[in-house]
């Protein structure tokens, strides 16, 4: 498993963090992204909306940020590359952004599913690919302040 710990996920930084990603993204590894603080929650989901489209590599599996309560969850890719079609990676089933301050979690939340997930990816191999999904929702976060990304 890899972490890329970052101060502040500014545009620099979440380039920084797609880098280290493309550095390993073809290992049987993990990597997830935590920062402390970072930009509002409309300009994360910008960068990553941007990154689904364009970065060669996709993203890393979680992007969390501790301060603005925010996070970043995809499902693990699956099938293989599509050489014909520039800059598309494999497709993954989930993945989604969730604003959990504005849903009204308290402090901390995102860094402790973080938490969470990262230990049932080193301990369960076979995590249900929309377990972060549906714990969310279980969490009481509604759809209002969840954003499902399409990666067609």
């Amino acid at each position: 498993m890899v972490i890329e710990v970052k101060t502040d996920l500014d545009q620099k930084a979440f380039g920084d963090v797609l880098g280290m990603w493309g550095s390993v993204y073809w290992l049987p590894v993990t990597m997830l992204g935590f920062a402390y603080d970072g930009v509002q929650f409309q300009t994360f989901c910008d960068y990553i909306r941007s990154a689904v489209r364009e970065a060669p590599c996709g993203l890393p599996e979680c992007l969390a940020v501790h301060k603005q309560n925010y996070l970043y969850v995809r499902a693990r890719y699956r099938g293989a590359e599509n050489p014909s079609l520039p800059n598309r990676r494999r497709t993954t089933k989930c993945q989604f952004l969730v604003d959990l301050a504005a849903a009204g979690m308290g402090e901390g939340t995102a860094p402790a599913l973080f938490l969470h997930w990262q230990n049932e990816l080193l301990t369960n191999s076979l995590m249900p690919d929309d377990l972060p999904l549906r714990e969310c929702r279980e969490l009481g976060v509604s759809g209002d302040h969840i954003c499902i990304i399409d990666d067609d």
